[in-house]
């Protein structure tokens, strides 16, 4: 990597107006996704509707669902509503729309993991961004390529599925490293304190904790 930054989830192609969006749901905290949705609102209400919207709005909820774990509000009834509205919405918008990698996304943090995996194998559209690839990553459970995103700049979205890959994979050692370098780089964010914790560095969680 030269060091130069890198595009994030916003891809060459969304309206220029989408930018902010991305770049909140880009740092994958339950705060600013929430911001980043509420703009979505906005925009919902005065731009056509289409994949544009779509697109951001099926990875906020995915990343809504995930970074609330567990959920201490009772809050993910909610979101998984909101979230099967929208898979329903891009189904009803026509089958052809270039939403699938997003809709995999989504279904996968709803638990519809093979729906993801079966999505994944017929192909998506060409990434274009780090963000994209790095959720491409993330539903085929491929930590090696989530690893290269981090290495080449990635952002906190990246490093955040990257841990939680190494995670689920049972990979403790790594998913313990790749969770404190999340949470130094990401400035002590949620998602960064979350994955420390759920890495079961107990060190950390004792840290991190109201005990």
């Amino acid at each position: 990597s030269n060091g130069a930054a890198r595009p994030t989830l916003k891809a060459i192609s969304e309206s220029p107006h989408l930018a902010e969006v991305y770049e909140l749901l880009d740092q994958a905290d339950p705060r600013y996704v929430l911001q980043g949705l509420t703009r979505l609102e906005e925009l919902w209400r005065t731009e056509e509707k289409g994949p544009g919207l779509l697109r951001p709005a099926m990875v906020g909820y995915a990343l809504l669902l995930m970074t609330t774990e567990p959920d201490m509000l009772g809050v993910t009834d909610s979101v998984a509503g909101r979230a099967l509205a929208l898979l329903a919405l891009a189904k009803h918008l026509g089958p052809d729309l270039p939403v699938a990698r997003e809709v995999a996304f989504l279904a996968h943090a709803l638990g519809y993991t093979a729906h993801a995996r079966a999505l994944a194998d017929k192909g998506f559209r060409p990434a274009e961004s780090p963000g994209q690839e790095a959720i491409e990553a993330y539903i085929r459970g491929d930590a090696q390529a989530l690893e290269a995103v981090v290495e080449e700049g990635g952002s906190v979205l990246a490093g955040y599925l990257l841990t939680r890959t190494l995670r689920l994979s049972d990979r403790r050692v790594e998913a313990t490293e790749a969770a404190r370098v999340l949470y130094e780089s990401s400035s002590g964010s949620i998602p960064g304190r979350m994955e420390l914790i759920n890495s079961k560095d107990f060190g950390a969680a004792k840290m991190l904790t109201v005990i």
